[in-house]
């Protein structure tokens, strides 16, 4: 059996993970590989043990049935039944090695033992499995790190079926390799550090990647697929390896296998630029990893929208892109995180085209879900601003503004925004007061007044307007022969904007008529 930790180190050597085990990604290679493994329980441990076959079918099945019975045929002529528990393991030992075991080969299926004579520890115990079960001889099956084996009458005798030493033809990790692999595993927090400084480094290691539990044929079936994950993994074919080690997770889910899974999709994202969509299917897969961070896929969602919103301008697909991701994911929270993205990336993306109303739009959506991003409160205030002050300073406008800061709150507290209102104030003020709307006028100038003590140097606005508001004060007051009046507002004007032309011309026309 191949060490499943070697390649899996390997994956771990220098990876910088980029930032999802969804089964009906699967590619299958036929038709019995795909029915058997939709329908598990409902097929036998042969057809299990056949389904990674290239050529499976039930006439491989049935020729594997008939060997199977040509060996018992021979221990029967050998008297297999009458002898000692001892002497019967020793004979269908020899038999079987004799009969199908020819050549030891590191990846090698189940069915190659019957096609090549060609056999690894996993096909030899699958082997051995099937021919125990024919005379109900108790057995268990047990994994370690480097080798599979088979304990006949475990609660008795112990008599271990071994294919072959279990050092022989296996990868020995060395110390730093087995350190690398322990760090990722403090790392991705399957363990502390105390913990580790606790045990130990090895004992760790094998804890984590292999143990001595006991295992069946299903999950011995799932080791085949595990080394056929490996052996492409050495190709350079993650696709095809993360392929197969899904198939395994069907058959034997454990801590480890997802942990292959992370390393191959973390191998195949990180060489994407997400241009396929099948890569976002990968991002899929791995976003629903439990072991995966979240940040990592936020990071991958924000590369995505800004090469196909702001590079390529492709809405449409960045749409569909959302939509799949938003069917696909299982955590809610990654899911509302994505879409404040979204909405944001789209609002920004609306701005630069100065499209502001599809701006606010987004950013409106993206408020609801996080009102305290204040890159999204700038987005709406941007919007906001560009469409009211198009508007002009009217009633209307006023009641625009004022629906708004109701809907965002921020806004009573954003200088821009208020810097609109002082402007509109100012447009309206000056518009009451030509009108000899004594009252509005100076209700609007009070206004004004209080926006400038609340944000003092905060507050953008024209000094030359700001002004022009007193001077046109002081003419209404002029108008209705209220001189004193007049000349008081005048006067408050210029103490706030000394060198204003029209309140010093005005001052003085007052001034000319009260002698």
């Amino acid at each position: 059996m191949i060490n499943k930790s070697l390649y899996i180190i390997l994956v771990l050597i220098g990876i910088s993970f980029s930032g999802y085990g969804q089964y009906e990604h699967i590619q299958f290679k036929n038709e019995y590989e795909r029915t058997i493994l939709s329908e598990l329980e409902n097929h036998t441990d042969i057809e299990i043990l056949l389904a990674i076959s290239e050529n499976g079918s039930k006439s491989l099945e049935n020729k594997i049935t008939s060997h199977i019975n040509a060996l018992k045929s021979e221990l029967s002529k050998k008297k297999f039944e009458a002898k000692s528990e001892e002497k019967k393991l020793k004979l269908l030992f020899d038999l079987t090695h004799k009969t199908f075991f020819l050549k030891y080969k590191e990846v090698s299926n189940f069915n190659e033992i019957f096609n090549t004579k060609e056999y690894n520890c996993v096909s030899a115990t699958a082997l051995y499995s099937l021919i125990l079960n024919e005379y109900n001889i108790p057995y268990s099956i047990k994994e370690t790190p480097t080798h599979v084996f088979l304990i006949a009458y475990p609660s008795s005798k112990d008599i271990i079926l071994e294919s072959t030493a279990p050092t022989n033809g296996y990868f020995n990790p060395s110390s730093s390799e087995i350190q690398k692999a322990v760090n990722s595993l403090i790392e991705l927090k399957y363990y502390t550090q105390e913990e580790v400084e606790s045990k130990g480094i090895r004992q760790v290691y094998n804890e984590f990647f292999y143990n001595e539990d006991e295992i069946d044929l299903k999950k011995l079936a799932g080791l085949q697929y595990h080394n056929e994950a490996i052996k492409y993994y050495s190709e350079d074919n993650y696709e095809q390896a993360l392929n197969s080690i899904y198939k395994s997770r069907l058959l034997y889910p454990s801590e480890k296998s997802e942990f292959l899974s992370y390393a191959f999709l973390s191998k195949i994202l990180n060489k994407t630029d997400f241009t396929d969509f099948k890569h976002i299917k990968y991002l899929a897969q791995f976003a629903n990893l439990p072991i995966v961070d979240s940040k990592e896929i936020i990071s991958a969602y924000s590369m995505i929208i800004n090469n196909r919103l702001f590079f390529e301008s492709d809405h449409e697909s960045m749409d569909s892109i959302y939509s799949y991701l938003k069917k696909q994911l299982s955590d809610s929270t990654l899911i509302k995180d994505l879409s404040e993205i979204h909405y944001e990336g789209f609002a920004k993306y609306y701005a630069k085209k100065s499209d502001f109303n599809k701006s606010l739009e987004y950013s409106t959506k993206a408020f609801e879900i996080n009102p305290n991003n204040v890159n999204t409160q700038s987005l709406i205030t941007q919007s906001l601003v560009q469409d009211l002050y198009r508007r002009g300073g009217s009633e209307s406008t006023l009641e625009k503004m004022n629906e708004s800061t109701e809907v965002f709150p921020f806004l009573k507290e954003n200088s821009l925004f208020q810097s609109l209102y002082f402007h509109t104030y100012a447009t309206s003020a000056y518009y009451h007061l030509r009108a000899d709307d004594l009252s509005g006028g100076l209700n609007y100038l009070k206004m004004m007044e209080s926006l400038i003590e609340q944000f003092g140097n905060e507050l953008k606005y024209d000094e030359n307007q700001y002004g022009m508001i007193y001077a046109e004060a002081g003419a209404t007051y002029f108008r209705m022969r209220k001189y004193k009046e007049a000349k008081k507002i005048i006067e408050k004007g210029l103490s706030i904007i000394p060198n204003h032309p029209e309140l010093k011309i005005r001052l003085q026309i007052v001034i000319d008529e009260m002698k």
